[in-house]
């Protein structure tokens, strides 16, 4: 079977709620089996917001399903998605304070968001006694977000602006193999790989110093103080687990756990 899902509008409307996050992640069940950080928070971001003045949305999604024989079967699902968001909020805020200071706040902000999110899952089931899953996800990533903020107190203004551009990529492995060769002994080994590489360049404009006593400010030729930031990650982490269960007797059991964990 192919599920196919496409949006391209600019009306705020979502392609995806939660069923569709949970479907293309392989339905609830993949929740609790697979334990690998898959980012489908990422695909909530897709969803509705009230707070925004324009949104452009184009959206892409196939979820591929094929049983390749009566003992294997193919799950697949790939989303391309693009947008554009447009937000500002507008605030008045009284302080009870001795001055009795009143500020008018306006925020406003420019973010596009590219997103490609990949998932294929092999599920081998020979019988009923032996089970074997193996998961692979890749994410890509590219973001940018652009935030102005004003800010007036009685005669005082402050504007600062910022730039966010992120970027990442991230690819996971997940494998399980369950089997119970008697009714007293029942096996599970999980192992797990997760990849990630993420770079973040910052930028943020200010109309004064600031932290002036720890980070030394120089002022631009426009009259404005600009602070930069950037940052690179790349790290690698696994699991491996052995866990096996004992029915000795009605009454007695044995449940032995071992693993390993690793972290780079």
């Amino acid at each position: 079977t192919i599920n196919f899902n496409g949006s391209l509008n600019n009306i705020n409307e979502s392609p995806l709620n939660f069923q569709d996050v949970l479907r293309f992640s392989g339905s609830d069940l993949s929740f609790m089996d697979n334990t690998v950080l898959s980012s489908n928070e990422n695909l909530m971001q897709f969803s509705s917001s009230t707070d925004i003045k324009h949104k452009k949305m184009q959206f892409a999604a196939a979820n591929f399903t094929q049983r390749i024989n009566k003992d294997l079967r193919l799950e697949a699902y790939s989303i391309l998605a693009k947008q554009e968001v447009q937000s500002e909020t507008e605030s008045n805020t009284e302080y009870l304070t001795q001055e009795n200071l009143f500020e008018e706040r306006n925020s406003s902000g420019n973010d596009k968001v590219f997103s490609n999110f990949n998932k294929v899952r092999l599920r081998y089931t020979p019988d009923l006694f032996k089970d074997l899953a193996y998961d692979i996800l890749a994410n890509v990533s590219n973001n940018s977000y652009r935030n102005h903020i004003y800010s007036r107190v009685a005669d005082s203004i402050n504007q600062t602006n910022s730039w966010r551009d992120p970027h990442s990529v991230e690819l996971n492995q997940f494998f399980r193999y369950n089997t119970q060769p008697s009714y007293k002994h029942t096996s599970e080994v999980r192992a797990e790989h997760s990849f990630r590489k993420s770079n973040r360049h910052s930028d943020w404009d200010f109309d004064r110093p600031i932290f002036s006593d720890i980070i030394p400010i120089v002022e631009e030729d426009s009259g404005n103080y600009n602070l930069s930031q950037d940052y690179a990650s790349t790290t690698h982490s696994g699991r491996l687990k052995f866990k096996h269960y004992w029915v000795l007797n009605s009454t007695n059991h044995l449940y032995a756990l071992a693993g390993v964990y690793f972290f780079d």
